[in-house]
């Protein structure tokens, strides 16, 4: 079964895994686990929320600056917006009223436009690095997951963060109609198709593990014994000691730096 990370009480945790759980302050426990290979458990809600702030301040200022954007699509110059506060005075009292109140209103539209087009800009900013750490965790999160999952027979990765550092290359995080989705690229950076008869969805990431669980990939992940046969791996067919002469005897570790090695990774 998978381990839960927030539970409200601990009778809901099996006896033997109790002591690594801690209390929060707001009330029942979380899965006390040591950051490790860049991977920790945190509470991304309030990037979400100050994404959401962000993406709103932004769009905001972006239907202000619209009205300081010139008739040519330019926007307007602090530099030209004093330029005609000095023809401005150098018309004096020789200039009619309409003419003096066109080159005034002209000047604060320059300079109000040349204001928001820096605010807009720091806007942009920080949504940019507001969805790069969203992207992060969405990514390794469903990477994790699937080189966890052991449900209907699958195996689990040996050491599932390095496994997903390395097979991350091949992820994006693109934004599609207000919702973050993973992306699943070829070696040439293009789009890969779900397996799935008559689908032509975008491969998702638990078809990519599986795809890779039962491949190219399968020294990195666990062996399943079949009851009475002693250690065989349920997926290959081949005994443990096999598997283990093919490696060398190397450790999971050793074995995914050698198998992207020979890749050219």
């Amino acid at each position: 079964m998978a381990i839960p990370i927030i539970s409200d009480s601990l009778d809901d945790i099996p006896e033997p895994l109790r002591e690594h759980y801690k209390k929060q302050e707001g009330g029942g426990y979380i899965l006390d686990a040591a950051p490790s290979g860049g991977f920790a458990i945190e509470n991304v809600s309030g990037l979400k929320s100050a994404l959401s702030a962000a993406r709103s301040e932004a769009k905001d200022a972006a239907s202000k600056l619209a009205a300081f954007v010139g008739d040519d699509g330019e926007m307007l110059d602090a530099a030209t917006a004093r330029q005609a506060m000095d023809r401005l005075a150098a018309l004096g009292n020789e200039a009619d009223v309409e003419s003096k109140v066109q080159t005034a209103v002209q000047a604060q539209v320059e300079a109000l436009g040349k204001k928001h087009a820096k605010e807009l800009g720091q806007r942009d900013e920080r949504v940019n690095g507001l969805t790069g750490q969203i992207s992060k965790y969405i990514l390794d999160d469903a990477l994790l997951r699937a080189l966890t999952d052991t449900s209907d027979g699958r195996t689990a990765a040996i050491n599932p963060a390095i496994l997903a550092s390395a097979m991350k290359d091949r992820l994006r995080v693109a934004e599609t109609d207000g919702r973050f989705e993973v992306h699943v690229l070829d070696e040439d950076g293009n789009r890969r198709i779900s397996p799935a008869s008559g689908s032509d969805d975008w491969m998702t990431v638990a078809e990519m593990v599986d795809e890779g669980r039962g491949g190219d990939l399968k020294p990195f992940f666990k062996a399943t014994p079949i009851a009475g046969a002693g250690a065989i791996d349920a997926r290959t067919g081949e005994s443990a000691a096999s598997q283990t002469a093919q490696t060398g005897q190397l450790s999971a570790t050793e074995r995914l730096k050698q198998y992207y090695e020979s890749q050219g990774g």
